[in-house]
């Protein structure tokens, strides 16, 4: 049987977390100057990277931008596949680092691959990998600091109880967990400043998940390589090519997006007095707060698509070929659709939808497992931390990023 050996980069010393900072911006307050551009138009000529100041995407410098900011031109881009195409846009970065995955695909190949993971990722898998996998994982790394009276969550928690889940998803070998969980990092970076790393990284998690393809497909088990090895839609079977990729992007896609709301989400309502203590009471207020956090402090505020043909939005003609970058994060905070925007409240009106899992065909797969992981972190938390509170020496949480956002500490005291 093949040994399959789990590369690092060339040069191991790359800190993904600091190039973090490079690439997604370490602002902590962005929604003033984004709600400056909102208000003056909907639309604008100009990438959003450059009109924050964080250098364009050097992948895509030779061509025209566009910026939108507005809820229902967001909606627009999002919604119309054939008009703002996704695999034009991502051909040059995000492809080269994870291959080719459903966020780089158009209808019809969108639609074919789509049904493999809708069908992974439906309730009844969802609710095993819950009961059998996340949950336990939460609840030993609150052991490991529940008894000391103060912790760091970020670093001691929510970085690492969705990632480890994967891991365990994945049947990954401990020896192979930390040098994965950095490659997948960096291959994020791929689409901002490091073009070159993310897709070392890309490169080196594709070769080690065609040994463990091999592997799990003489010696199949309960994890999701031999799962997705085994799935059959409509009588097909994935390639190897596909299963790479969709393999190569599972931890940014289950793990990334859910470190970082979960910190988000913790910041929230550890800020707002009372807030906690009100959920504590009542669990049935949890999903409410999930969906504010993901509507005031989604984890990706910008996305990108390539316009297929001339087109006017907003007010604005745009050229065919230009790329259009989607500000989810400003629609979620239009104040045409929701009032008071800047404020964290979990009892606003859901007339409108928000847009902190995408929209349209690309709406996120993985969401009803999103879901539950936060729901089941925020319960163990406040089950097993009694009068849970930021720490009073410390200094508070500061979320922060223009297109990614996170909290970079979460320094808190408990009984």
């Amino acid at each position: 049987m093949d040994i399959c050996e789990l590369k690092d980069l060339a040069d191991p010393a790359f800190d993904p977390h600091i190039a973090d900072d490079v690439a997604f911006g370490a602002i902590e307050n962005p929604w003033p100057i984004i709600a400056d551009f909102r208000r003056k138009s909907p639309v604008c000529e100009g990438e959003y990277r450059n009109l924050f100041g964080g250098g364009g995407d050097p992948t895509l410098a030779d061509l025209k931008h566009y910026t939108v900011w507005g809820y229902d031109e967001v909606d627009a881009v999002l919604s119309d596949a054939g008009l703002f195409s996704s695999a034009i846009a991502h051909k040059r970065n995000a492809e080269k680092a994870f291959g080719r995955i459903l966020v780089v695909m158009d209808p019809p190949d969108h639609t074919r691959y789509r049904k493999f993971l809708q069908h992974a990722f439906s309730p009844k898998p969802v609710r095993q990998w819950t009961e059998n996998l996340i949950r336990p994982v939460i609840h030993e790394l609150i052991d490991a600091f529940v008894d000391t009276g103060s912790a760091e969550l970020v670093e001691q928690f929510t970085y690492r109880y969705p990632f480890e889940a994967v891991f365990r998803l994945l049947d990954l070998p401990a020896s192979d967990v930390e040098v994965f969980h950095k490659l997948a990092v960096v291959q994020t970076l791929s689409i901002a400043n490091f073009v070159t790393e993310g897709t070392e990284a890309g490169n080196n998690l594709a070769e080690y998940f065609r040994c463990l393809i091999r592997q799990r497909t003489e010696n199949p088990g309960e994890d999701m390589v031999s799962q997705l090895i085994t799935t059959e839609v409509d009588g097909e079977r994935l390639d190897e090519e596909i299963l790479v990729a969709f393999l190569r992007h599972i931890l940014n896609a289950a793990g990334d997006t859910t470190y970082r709301t979960t910190g988000s989400l913790l910041t929230a309502l550890l800020t707002q007095p009372g807030l906690l203590d009100a959920l504590r009471r009542d669990r049935d207020l949890i999903p409410l707060a999930i969906e504010e956090v993901l509507r005031w402090e989604g984890p990706v505020v910008s996305n990108f698509r390539t316009l297929t043909r001339d087109h006017e939005l907003g007010g604005v003609k745009m050229e065919g070929g230009s790329v259009i970058h989607a500000v989810q994060g400003s629609a979620n905070r239009d104040e045409s659709k929701f009032a008071d925007p800047d404020r964290f409240d979990i009892h606003r009106s859901r007339k409108y939808r928000h847009f902190g899992f995408g929209g349209g065909i690309h709406m996120c797969v993985g969401t009803h497992l999103a879901r539950l992981q936060l729901k089941e972190a925020i319960n163990a938390l406040l089950d097993r931390l009694p009068n849970l509170r930021l720490d009073p020496h410390a200094p508070p949480p500061r979320i922060k990023g223009f297109n990614f956002r996170t909290p970079d500490q979460l320094r808190v005291v408990f009984d």
